[in-house]
C-alpha cells in the first residue's frame, strides 16, 4: 500500500520533487568560495519556504563533512529532502565551486551513465537489489569503486513495507511495482576525493521508469 501511490499522490509527488529541485537549484546558484556550509542550508530553506515546503534536511558534504567554508576545487555533495503538503522531495547534486579534478569529471559522468543504465532496466517486477548490481557493474566498468541504494520515497523518506534495518526480515526481495515513487541513491565518499552525489525522483509505470524532477545529474561548475 505504501509502494504503490494513487494517481493523487504521484502528482503531489511531482510537486514536491520540482519544489524541492528548485531549492536546491537557488542553494547552489549561491554558493561561492569562502561561504558557510550552513549558509548554503539557510538559502535552501528560504526557497522551499518561499515556494509553500519545508526541509526535512539538507546534506552538504565537502571532504565529508557538514561544517566549514567552501573550498575552490573540492567536490560538493548537496542531498536534499523537501517537504510539501505532507510529501517528500529527495534530490542529489554534486558540484565544484572552480575547476573540477578529471577524477570529479569522470565519476560524475561514470554516476550518470549508471543512472541511465538503471533507469532503462526498471519496471514492474524487477527486484530493487538488481537495480543495486547494475549500477556497480556499471561503475567498475568505468573504472570507480560505486553502489546504489534505491528506495521508495513518500511520506516518508524511505516509504518502504517492511524495516531497512532488519531486510533479512523480508519474506520476498523488495520488487518496483506500477506507481512506486523512488530515487536511486549513487553517494560516494572517499578520504582525499570527497562526497559526491546524483539523485532523482522517479516513477516506476507498466512501460518502465519516468522521472519526475529533471534528472540532470550534470556536475555543477560555479566560477570563483
Amino acid at each position: 500500500v505504501r509502494m504503490v501511490k494513487s494517481a493523487n499522490e504521484i502528482e503531489l509527488l511531482r510537486q514536491v520533487s520540482t519544489r524541492c529541485e528548485q531549492a536546491l537549484d537557488a542553494a547552489i546558484a549561491s554558493l561561492h568560495v569562502g561561504q558557510a556550509i550552513a549558509e548554503v542550508e539557510i538559502e535552501y530553506r528560504k526557497k522551499i519556504g518561499a515556494l509553500g515546503g519545508d526541509t526535512r534536511w539538507l546534506i552538504i558534504n565537502q571532504d565529508g563533512l557538514n561544517s566549514g567554508r567552501i573550498e575552490r576545487d573540492k567536490v560538493i555533495k548537496i542531498d536534499s529532502v523537501g517537504d510539501y503538503l505532507g510529501y517528500v522531495g529527495d534530490i542529489g547534486r554534486s558540484i565544484v565551486a572552480g575547476t573540477p579534478r578529471d577524477e570529479t569529471v569522470g565519476r560524475n559522468q561514470a554516476n550518470a551513465k549508471a543512472l541511465r543504465e538503471a533507469y532503462r532496466m526498471i519496471k514492474p517486477g524487477v527486484p530493487f537489489d538488481e537495480v543495486s548490481r547494475l549500477v556497480a557493474d556499471v561503475m567498475r566498468q568505468e573504472g570507480y569503486n560505486g553502489f546504489a541504494a534505491p528506495h521508495n520515497v513518500g511520506i516518508d523518506h524511505t516509504a518502504q513495507p517492511n524495516s531497512l534495518a532488519n531486510p533479512a526480515s523480508r519474506r520476498e526481495p523488495l520488487k518496483f511495482a506500477e506507481g512506486t515513487v523512488f530515487t536511486v541513491d549513487v553517494p560516494y565518499l572517499e578520504i582525499g576525493y570527497g562526497s559526491s552525489h546524483v539523485e532523482d525522483m522517479m516513477v516506476c509505470t507498466r512501460n518502465g521508469a519516468v522521472p519526475l524532477s529533471s534528472g540532470d545529474v550534470t556536475l555543477r561548475v560555479i566560477k570563483a
